[in-house]
């Protein structure tokens, strides 16, 4: 349910970060599209992680079926759809 939660919103992102920079007044379309770039990437990485660990917090179980490790690698699988 983690993995599903944290595709769905990086899914959302792309839009909400390309709303904020049409609002930049970039000068070109390149510095636009690097300044989205440089948002998704922080902010996906940020979501991913994040979630992923506050609903695994117990760092000994990490390793156990269905905790961190498995969860990651669904998001993994998910994410390459």
């Amino acid at each position: 349910m983690a993995s599903f939660i944290v595709v769905t919103v990086n899914t959302l992102l792309v839009y909400v970060i390309r709303r904020f920079s049409l609002h930049e007044h970039h000068e070109t379309q390149t510095k636009m599209n690097v300044s989205v770039a440089i948002k998704l990437t922080v902010a996906r990485f940020l979501n991913s992680s994040v979630i992923l660990v506050m609903t695994n917090k117990e760092p000994k179980t990490w390793f156990d079926g269905g905790d961190l490790v498995y969860d990651a690698t669904i998001l993994i699988m998910m994410m390459v759809f």
